[in-house]
């Protein structure tokens, strides 16, 4: 295991500029309304690029052990079909053809994103539901499947036994939720994920840190990640905003504990190069509490993996240009071939190892 560390580096970026290599998981981030991101929840975001799976997995279909790869696949409903069924069952009931598909995404489980590879695509893909069982509905654009004698468990576009599902087109992509107001709320010409500060140097801070690498799959987390979760009983007693449950929970904090510094949010992701890595960035008001995150992050990461899995480990603080810093940290395991990663696996199976992104643990 080696550590190495990086300096401040400048990035003066946005998420709509960003290199090909986070381009997929920005498109998707511009398909979500930047509302959603006051919703108290760890996990904002679950992303799979599925084109990239496909390219790892040397063919048109997707192999075994890259589809087993995609550890985030629980959260994304339409991906989880592809996984519980053969190829050819989920091409006859989604009518996509999974060469077109460059990416699936979802915020929680509701709204979910088929990202595909044009405009054509979804006008197909949409052609194709509308002759089949979908009928227009509310907003201009927009349908709504009818419902089936019997919902089978992983038709993609009646995911978790719903007999309903609402859809539309928004550019290459499609949005799907099982309530109207999820689709209409994307299609509102309104600020985006992607546009929110936070949200862009945290991105910024995954897109240095993949370097030449193809990002795999990822996650936008919150504050809550490091806070132990959601408080449920706060939840029952109202709608609070991730800001208030953020205070709610850090004034919790016992007095005196050192830790990780309180982050605005952030990405856990799974990349491919040479060898497999696993990628966190987290946002910060400035560079020099992002680079005292960083290190503490990589120091965490050794304390708390086993040796086979710690891997080579560098850290560093990115600037973006809003002024925000992003503190990153890159740990390129190894594996016997490209289509696993041990090292992200194991990070994201056993959630004990999220103390890696606790905030305020005892010393």
């Amino acid at each position: 295991m080696r550590i190495s560390i990086s300096l401040a580096i400048s990035m003066a970026a946005s998420v709509a500029a960003h290199a090909q290599g986070v381009e997929p998981i920005g498109d998707a981030l511009t398909n979500l309304p930047g509302l959603l991101l006051n919703y108290p929840t760890s996990v904002q975001l679950s992303f799979v690029d599925v084109a990239a799976l496909s390219t790892l997995g040397g063919g048109e279909r997707l192999h075994p052990k890259v589809v087993a790869r995609a550890v985030l696949v629980d959260a994304l409903p339409h991906f989880a079909a592809l996984k519980a069924r053969d190829f050819d069952y989920w091409a006859e009931r989604s009518f996509v053809n999974l060469a077109d598909v460059r990416y699936l995404a979802a915020f929680s489980l509701q709204p979910v994103i088929w990202g595909l590879a044009n405009e054509d695509a979804v006008a197909s893909t949409i052609g194709a539901l509308d002759a089949a069982d979908f009928d227009p509905v509310g907003t201009e654009g927009m349908l709504r499947g009818s419902k089936p004698a019997k919902v089978e468990p992983f038709d993609p576009w009646r995911h978790a036994g719903r007999d309903t599902s609402f859809i539309a087109a928004k550019g290459d992509a499609i949005i799907q939720a099982i309530a109207p107001a999820l689709v209409e709320a994307t299609l509102r010409d309104e600020p985006t994920m992607a546009e929110n500060e936070a949200v862009d140097a945290a991105l910024g801070g995954i897109e240095a840190a993949l370097g030449d690498s193809t990002l795999v799959q990822a996650m936008l987390i919150t504050p809550l990640m490091g806070l132990g979760g959601e408080d449920r009983e706060m939840l029952l007693n109202g709608r609070p905003t991730l800001d208030a449950m953020r205070e709610k929970l850090e004034a919790e904090l016992e007095p005196g504990t050192e830790g990780l510094p309180s982050y605005l949010g952030g990405f856990i992701a799974d990349a491919q190069g040479g060898q497999p890595s696993v990628l966190i960035s987290l946002a910060y008001s400035d560079c020099a509490t992002a680079e005292r995150a960083a290190a503490q992050m990589a120091d965490r990461w050794v304390e708390i993996m086993r040796e086979d899995r710690e891997g080579d480990i560098k850290h560093a603080a990115i600037q973006a240009s809003s002024g925000l810093c992003a503190a990153t940290l890159n740990v390129t395991g190894s594996s016997t071939d490209d289509l696993s990663n041990p090292t992200f696996d194991a990070f994201i199976r056993f959630r004990r190892h999220f103390e890696v992104l606790q905030i305020g643990r005892s010393e």
